[in-house]
């Protein structure tokens, strides 16, 4: 947690099977005049607490520390999914920037903008099997969609951030992914919404900016796959600065 100055604080949710050290890159180049919550998942990075289900609010009532009311939400993968939540609703953020997120994370006939179910059920399957094993295989596939020369770089980078995972809480997260369609509540988003996709990433397929522009909300897209916290951490900066200013604008014409 970092604080100074008067502007609303600033809250970065992480994703699946990882925990708020991801933003550290990020935060090292933001340069924030106000509060930065860096939440951390029930089960994730030394947060004890369990959630009763897999459920949104059960899991955002968890988050340690606790998320503060009126602040700019960033949430990274699953971080973004839940941040379109009814229960993040409740918090009333200023406004969402999803980066690496869809508000949809299981394929169908109907959505083509996610994973495949394939893809989730061997998760689940190696979750049963070995966890260990299976965080391993998904630091894998965060790399992937990097140029040589910074995939080598983003996976010393996030081996270093390795840390254990309660496997309730992997079951728990697999199922927020695989269950939660927030592709209605999206609809209802009470702020300014932006997302940041990677056009390389081989868990959120890039058609969904197409998706999201023809509905009006804005979407920036780069060259990089998944990990984009860790792998282009001036780019994301970047967009929370921008995004950040674009709604000074708009409270600015509110008041």
């Amino acid at each position: 947690m970092k604080a100074c100055g008067d502007s609303p604080p600033l809250v970065l949710l992480h994703g699946w099977g990882m925990h708020a050290g991801v933003w550290s890159e990020v935060i090292d180049r933001l340069d924030w005049a106000g509060e930065v919550i860096c939440p951390q998942w029930p089960g994730h990075g030394g947060n004890v607490q369990q959630a009763g289900a897999a459920e949104p609010a059960m899991w955002l009532s968890c988050a340690r520390p606790e998320i503060p009311q009126g602040a700019v939400w960033v949430g990274w993968s699953l971080g973004g999914l839940l941040a379109f939540s009814d229960a993040a609703y409740a918090y009333e953020p200023l406004g969402i920037l999803a980066v690496a997120s869809t508000p949809r994370f299981r394929r169908a006939p109907d959505w083509p903008h996610g994973m495949t179910a394939e893809g989730l059920d061997d998760f689940k399957g190696r979750l049963a099997r070995h966890p260990g094993q299976l965080l391993r295989r998904f630091r894998s596939l965060l790399v992937l969609g990097e140029e040589d020369a910074r995939r080598a770089q983003c996976a010393e980078r996030l081996e270093a951030l390795a840390r254990p995972v309660d496997p309730l809480a992997l079951a728990q997260g697999l199922g927020l992914l695989d269950g939660f369609d927030a592709c209605e509540t999206l609809g209802r988003a009470p702020c300014p919404v932006r997302f940041l996709l990677g056009v390389n990433d081989p868990l959120v397929p890039v058609s969904l900016s197409d998706w999201l522009q023809a509905r009006g909300w804005g979407c920036q897209c780069v060259e990089a796959g998944h990990l984009l916290p860790l792998c282009e951490p001036d780019r994301v900066a970047g967009e929370i600065r921008r995004f950040a200013q674009a709604l000074q604008g708009v409270t600015g014409e509110n008041k």
